[in-house]
C-alpha cells in the first residue's frame, strides 16, 4: 500500500512538471520595420540577439532590460500580436552639439567658456538661461548694448539634437563726451584734453571705463587733487544706445603738491611713479603725508638703506599744501660678518650655510635688510626643530654695523639648540588590515633613530598611499 502511495506521488509530480514545461510560451520575432535606420541598425549590431527567430519570456525580460539601458526611453515595452513583437516607446532625443551664429567677437570654444554650460545643462531651461544671461553680460561690457540672443532647437537624429544660439550683437556703444563737473574751467579742459587720448570716440567697455577713471585720476593728481574720489560715471544714452555721455560730478577737496629732494641712488621721478605712485594715489585722509614717509622708508630698507632717514615737512602757498619730503639715504649697507654661537652640535659653518640657505635671494646676496635675516634666524629654528631638536630655540638676534663703519652690517645669532630627541618606542594602534610588520615596514622607523620630522611626515605619506591603494584594490 506505501508502494502505491510513492508510486502514485511520483507520477503527479511528474505530470505537472510536463504540464508547465508544455505550457511554457515562446513568442515571435521582433519587427522593426517602423524603427528609424539610424536608431536600430547599431542596436541590431550590439544585440544581435534581437533577431532571433523566437524568444522565452526569460530572454525577453533580459533584452528589454539591454535596449532600455542603452537608449532614452520613456517606459519602453514588448507588445506581442500573432506573428510580431514590437518594441514600443518613447525616446527623447538629447542635444550633443552646440553652435553659434553670428558670433564674431568670439570662437565657440570662448563662447562657451564664458556660458560655463555643459551639453546636459543644455537640456535644462533653468540652467540655460543664465548661462544665456552670461554671454549677453559680456557682450554688454564689450560695448554691443543692444545684443540680442535666441536660441533653436535642429533635430539632427533621430537620437540627437543640435542647439543653435543665434547672435545679433548689432553696433558697439561710442563714448561721444565726457563732461567733468566741480573743477575750475581750465582744470576740466586738462581733463578733457587727456581723455580725448583715452576715451572719446571710443567704445563703451568695462575696460575703457577703467581707463578713463585712471585717466581722470592721474589728472586729478597732477593737480593736486589726491583726496579727491573719482565715482563711477553718471551714462547717458542715445535713443538708440549707439552713443553715450559719460558725466563725473567731483567733490573738490584740498590741493597738496609732493616735492622729492636728497635721493642720490634712485631718480626723482621713479621715487615719484613706482614707489609713491603719485599718478594713481588717493587717499581719504588729509594727513597722508606719514603715509609717503612710510613707503619711502620701506622702499629704501628693502633695499639695504637700513639707515635712511626722510625728513618731512609742510608748508601751504596760496591755495596748494607742498609736503616736502627730504631724503637722507646713509650707507648702502652689506652683511660683512655672520657670527652662530651657543649650544650648538655642529660647527658653526653649518648653521652659517643653513641660514643663507633659507633667506630670501637679496639676504644671499649679502643685502643688509633686516625683517629679511629675521625671517632667515627664524627659518633657521623651524629647520633645527624639524631636524629633531625639538626643543631649539634663539636666544639672541643682533642685526646692526661694525663699530665705526655703518657701511658693514653685522648680524649675529646666539642659539641654544638642545638635545636632538630619538625614538625610543613605536606603536601601531587602530584598525589594520595590512599587519603591523608592513605598516613598520613602510614608516621605515627603528628604535633608537634620531629623529627627523620631514622624514617623518615622509614616512607617512608613504604608508597614506599604501593604504589608499589597499582600499581601492579591495573594492574592486
Amino acid at each position: 500500500m506505501r508502494f502505491h502511495k510513492q508510486l502514485i506521488l511520483f507520477l503527479f509530480s511528474l505530470i505537472i512538471k510536463l504540464s508547465l514545461h508544455a505550457a511554457e510560451q515562446n513568442y515571435p520575432a521582433f519587427n522593426f520595420s517602423d524603427w528609424p535606420q539610424d536608431v536600430i541598425t547599431p542596436l541590431i549590431k550590439k544585440y544581435p540577439e534581437l533577431q532571433q527567430k523566437s524568444f522565452t519570456s526569460e530572454e525577453l525580460d533580459i533584452l528589454l532590460k539591454k535596449v532600455n539601458s542603452e537608449l532614452p526611453f520613456d517606459e519602453l515595452k514588448i507588445v506581442s500580436t500573432t506573428n510580431s513583437l514590437y518594441l514600443v516607446g518613447h525616446i527623447k532625443p538629447k542635444i550633443d552639439l552646440i553652435t553659434f551664429k553670428g558670433l564674431d567677437d568670439l570662437d565657440s570654444d570662448e563662447a562657451l567658456e564664458i556660458m560655463n554650460i555643459s551639453l546636459a545643462d543644455a537640456e535644462n531651461e533653468k540652467a540655460l538661461n543664465p548661462a544665456l544671461s552670461r554671454l549677453q553680460s559680456y557682450f554688454k561690457n564689450s560695448g554691443y548694448r543692444n545684443i540680442q540672443i535666441t536660441t533653436q532647437i535642429n533635430q539632427q537624429a533621430t537620437m540627437s539634437k543640435e542647439l543653435i544660439i543665434n547672435i545679433n550683437a548689432g553696433e558697439k556703444t561710442t563714448i561721444t563726451n565726457v563732461t567733468v563737473n566741480g573743477l575750475k574751467p581750465e582744470e576740466s579742459k586738462q581733463v578733457i584734453y587727456f581723455l580725448n587720448w583715452n576715451g572719446l570716440g571710443r567704445v563703451l567697455t568695462d575696460t575703457q571705463l577703467k581707463a578713463i577713471n585712471s585717466s581722470i585720476r592721474a589728472t586729478l593728481n597732477t593737480q593736486g587733487y589726491y583726496l579727491v574720489q573719482v565715482p563711477n560715471p553718471q551714462i547717458i544714452f542715445s535713443a538708440d544706445e549707439k552713443k553715450a555721455r559719460l558725466v563725473y560730478n567731483l567733490a573738490v577737496a584740498q590741493k597738496y603738491q609732493v616735492k622729492i629732494s636728497g635721493q642720490k641712488s634712485f631718480g626723482k621721478s621713479y621715487l615719484e611713479n613706482e614707489v609713491l605712485k603719485l599718478k594713481e594715489f588717493y587717499s581719504v585722509e588729509s594727513n597722508f603725508s606719514s603715509e609717503l614717509v612710510e613707503k619711502i622708508t620701506a622702499f629704501y630698507k628693502s633695499n639695504s638703506y637700513a639707515y635712511v632717514e626722510i625728513t618731512l615737512y609742510e608748508k601751504k602757498t596760496e591755495d596748494i599744501i607742498e609736503i616736502h619730503l627730504d631724503i637722507n639715504e646713509g650707507p648702502y649697507v652689506k652683511i660683512h660678518q655672520l657670527s652662530i654661537s651657543g649650544l650648538i652640535s655642529r660647527p658653526e659653518k653649518y648653521y652659517k650655510d643653513l641660514f643663507y640657505r633659507l633667506a630670501s635671494t637679496r639676504v644671499q646676496d649679502k643685502q643688509f635688510i633686516k625683517e629679511d635675516i629675521e625671517l632667515a634666524s627664524k627659518n633657521l629654528i623651524t629647520q633645527l626643530k624639524n631636524e629633531g631638536f625639538v626643543n631649539a630655540k634663539l636666544t639672541r638676534l643682533q642685526v646692526g654695523s661694525i663699530t665705526g663703519q655703518s657701511q658693514k652690517g653685522l648680524v649675529v645669532l646666539q642659539i641654544e639648540e638642545g638635545l636632538q630627541t630619538q625614538i625610543n618606542q613605536i606603536n601601531v594602534q587602530g584598525h589594520l588590515f595590512i599587519g603591523t610588520d608592513k605598516v613598520l615596514e613602510l614608516l621605515d622607523l627603528k628604535i633608537g633613530q634620531k629623529l627627523n620630522l620631514y622624514d617623518l611626515e615622509k614616512s607617512i605619506n608613504n604608508l597614506r598611499v599604501f593604504t589608499l591603494k589597499m582600499v581601492l584594490l579591495s573594492r574592486k
